[in-house]
């Protein structure tokens, strides 16, 4: 694929671009406490789109859902009236324009995509490994997660699970990191509280590390994650400089670890990511 950030990767069923399904979040997780059931459950029907499957059988939804075979009739027809869903000529469920229509109003799209996209490009074009931009899903610290926004890539960059519209648990990614380093004291205290002990493949996950790692972070200004995500890349990450009225967000490349330079990637996230800030509240 060239190195447009902004055209849509055509991932196949079995390229391990899907959301896993153990990461849709259910309507009883914490996300949803307090939220009224049936705005719960189309959400959570709603998550059930991916990458790779982008469009749904009823059966699919109800697999993939746990809701009754009823429920998802009685919502996916509420959807389809509204233009969050539309049938295919199969039968089959995928996002409605609505859905699109809505996210060309987000502040992600008018500011923070608008203003990153040249800059991500040339980021692309020095270092020629995979470039991101990153968000939180959410500004409350018990349930948000990484998100990625925007991504560049070519025949050079290392493959990685990240793409556009991908999440992640904040700790896993360098992006992730990189959020939680931005966000206030209290904010990180909150975050840390929901972090249990314990092992993934590569790495130790624990509460006593991960606040080192984002001390660290806080410190030099740019997060890091080595290998722990994707077996043989690395990631580096910088917040964006964000003011009253734009998306808080990071800049991240994700490289081939055979080609890892840290020093290098820093000095040019660093200018990057004050570039972006600079023609987001110029844009305001």
């Amino acid at each position: 694929m060239s190195a447009n950030g902004w055209e849509r990767a055509r991932y196949g069923p079995s390229s391990g671009y899907a959301q896993p399904m153990s990461s849709i979040p259910d309507e009883h997780t914490p996300e949803f406490e307090g939220v009224p059931r049936v705005l719960a459950r189309t959400v959570h029907l709603l998550r059930c789109f991916t990458y790779a499957d982008d469009t749904l059988s009823v059966r699919e939804l109800v697999q993939r859902s746990g809701l009754p075979r009823s429920t998802v009739h009685r919502i996916t027809g509420d959807l389809v009236h509204l233009g969050l869903l539309t049938r295919t000529a199969s039968g089959r469920y995928a996002m409605g324009t609505l859905v699109w229509e809505l996210g060309q109003f987000s502040h992600i799209s008018v500011r923070l995509r608008l203003a990153a996209q040249d800059h991500l490009t040339r980021l692309y074009e020095a270092c020629g490994e995979n470039v991101f931009i990153a968000v939180m899903t959410t500004t409350i610290p018990e349930t948000a997660q990484v998100m990625f926004v925007g991504h560049v890539r070519g025949p050079r960059s290392v493959p990685v699970l990240a793409h556009e519209g991908g999440r992640f648990p904040l700790h896993t990614t360098a992006s992730g990191r990189a959020l939680v380093s931005a966000q206030s004291p209290d904010w990180i205290e909150r975050y840390l509280a929901r972090i249990f002990d314990g092992e993934t493949k590569r790495s130790t996950v624990g509460q006593a590390r991960l606040r080192a790692t984002i001390a660290a972070a806080r410190s030099r200004g740019y997060a890091t994650q080595l290998g722990e995500v994707d077996a043989g890349a690395a990631g580096i990450s910088a917040p964006i400089p964000s003011g009253l009225d734009t998306p808080t967000a990071v800049v991240t490349i994700a490289a081939s670890s055979e080609h890892w330079d840290e020093r290098r990637y820093a000095s040019m996230l660093r200018v990057t990511a004050h570039a972006i800030a600079k023609d987001m509240h110029e844009g305001l």
